[in-house]
């Protein structure tokens, strides 16, 4: 029994199909990935006239979602993180997991944060001398 030329079109075509989907569904498939290499820089509306302590520090982060969604938060997190504190003097408790899960550089990525550690943080607010 021979293959006729159109017999052998379709399995040629069905076979790249059956790779095209494979493929997909690869790049689709949820995973998790712990990041520890993030950072998070606290920064008031009004930098002149106030001073966060401590106005950097290193976070871990488990993020999941697909590998290319993965990609891009890893991309994110290479840059320091800025996160807004409102200008008044005294302690403040950052709930960074909150912050991070409704930040734009993160929720555009497809990812989602699944756990920050530290999960909240302290920072103090005083008056500059600049100001």
């Amino acid at each position: 029994m021979t293959i006729q030329a159109r017999d052998l079109w379709t399995y040629l075509v069905v076979t790249i199909v059956t790779i095209l989907i494979w493929l997909w569904a690869a790049g689709e498939t949820r995973q998790e990935k712990p990041i520890n290499y993030a950072r998070v820089q606290f920064v008031t509306p009004d930098p002149d006239h106030w001073t966060v302590t401590p106005d950097t520090r290193p976070i871990s982060v488990v993020v999941q979602g697909s590998r290319l969604s993965i990609e891009k938060v890893e991309s994110a997190l290479r840059q320091p993180l800025l996160i807004e504190v409102r200008a008044a003097p005294g302690g403040q408790v950052i709930d960074l997991t909150r912050q991070l899960r409704n930040m734009p550089e993160i929720t555009d990525t497809g990812a989602r944060i699944r756990s920050v550690e530290p999960a909240n943080m302290e920072v103090i607010l005083t008056r500059s001398p600049r100001g």
